[in-house]
């Protein structure tokens, strides 16, 4: 299967978005502006900075789902910091020590989460993920209607919302992109 082919199942990388760039060598590098350093994310390595680059998204997650169930919102407070703290510290305990790190790294090249999409040039893939984004985004408001959830966890509803809106987005104008070239 060539590598411009699309098909649902082939994958590219997932590393983009903020303070991920590209090295002279093509690498993709995370870089931690507080140290100046740049941590070199090889594809085995992809799968653990997907799941750490979006702690907070899914930490989010996890606890709008639970109070979408009408779990006590003290609980699910808790339960998303003490995640959280989890997923950091394993971030910075493990995660980022198993990279190697480039010292002194200069960013040159950004690596876009649109320019990622575009060059797996996969459509089936983006339409799915755009309409799955903003389906995920109205029922969590419409949810909230129907459990008669209270003023402000329906505010966060429609700040995950908003949050799906602009990743739907994402997808959308990477599918305009792959159809111009």
């Amino acid at each position: 299967m060539s590598n411009k082919q699309s098909s649902f199942n082939s994958r590219g990388s997932v590393v983009a978005g903020r303070n991920v760039y590209q090295d002279k060598h093509g690498q993709n590098v995370l870089y931690m502006p507080s140290s100046k350093c740049g941590y070199i994310i090889k594809p085995k390595d992809e799968n653990g900075f997907a799941l750490y680059h979006n702690r907070i998204a899914i930490v989010i997650a996890v606890v709008m789902i639970g109070l979408s169930f009408n779990a006590d919102w003290r609980l699910m407070i808790l339960i998303g910091v003490v995640f959280y703290a989890l997923l950091e510290w394993r971030y910075r305990s493990n995660y980022l020590p198993s990279l190697t790190c480039i010292t002194n790294f200069k960013p040159e090249k950004k690596r876009t989460r649109i320019q990622c999409l575009v060059d797996d040039h996969n459509p089936l893939r983006s339409t799915s993920l755009a309409i799955a984004y903003m389906a995920l985004g109205i029922l969590m408001v419409i949810n909230g209607y129907q459990i008669g959830a209270n003023v402000w966890m329906l505010a966060c509803d429609y700040v995950v919302l908003v949050f799906c809106v602009y990743m739907s987005l994402q997808y959308i104008i990477a599918l305009f992109k792959m159809f111009k070239n």
